[in-house]
């Protein structure tokens, strides 16, 4: 009988129509040096070609589900957490490569800071073409970032790392947002705990 696989983190990733992109996204997540996770992908109705490459990556840390017909982020989001099994929960887009050591360095911190509820990271925008368009660093201290996001979401929801812990304290993602719930999700655990 094989044995009961407990990952420390859940990498969510959800996806609608993105042939395009998604082989990028779980090859990023597929190359992390942190290897104690579990990948989480929800498909949302795709029609064209997503689910089939998805199902060519053989790794026994991916998880698929997939909705009938096309609910929307926000609802998938909601249906897609309580498959949830890590202490730490990463979010990725369909159409976002993240680098391959981001899960380390952020189990690292949550590991050693108690306090933190969320980490981030740089973050920059890429042109089709892998150009940088912009490039997002973020310089502040906790609460000059408390007070900024207050009035700016300038946290890349795919940058973080959060507890889950807290996030189920605070009722997780959103029922009724769809375009703000990871918004909505970062001050509801910052209300709670450290940056």
């Amino acid at each position: 009988m094989a044995a009961k696989f407990n990952p420390k983190v859940s990498i969510l990733l959800n996806c609608y129509n993105e042939e395009k992109n998604i082989t990028k996204a779980i090859k990023s997540v597929l190359s992390q040096s942190f290897k104690n996770y579990e990948l989480i992908i929800w498909d949302d109705g795709s029609t064209d070609k997503t689910l089939k490459i998805i199902k060519t990556f053989k790794d026994k840390r991916i998880k698929f589900f997939k909705n009938k017909i096309n609910l929307g982020l926000g609802k998938s989001r909601v249906r897609a957490q309580k498959k949830i099994k890590g202490n730490y929960v990463s979010i990725i887009d369909a159409d976002d490569l993240i680098h391959k050591d981001k899960i380390r360095q952020q189990v690292k911190i949550l590991d050693t800071m108690p306090r933190v509820g969320l980490v981030t990271t740089w973050t920059k925008i890429l042109s089709k073409y892998s150009n940088i368009k912009k490039d997002y660093s973020i310089k502040f201290s906790n609460e000059e970032a408390k007070k900024r996001l207050i009035l700016n979401n300038f946290i890349s929801h795919p940058s973080i790392m959060y507890r889950k812990k807290l996030a189920k304290m605070t009722g997780w993602y959103s029922k009724t947002l769809e375009y703000a719930q990871d918004y909505d999700l970062t001050l509801k655990i910052l209300e709670r705990s450290d940056l």
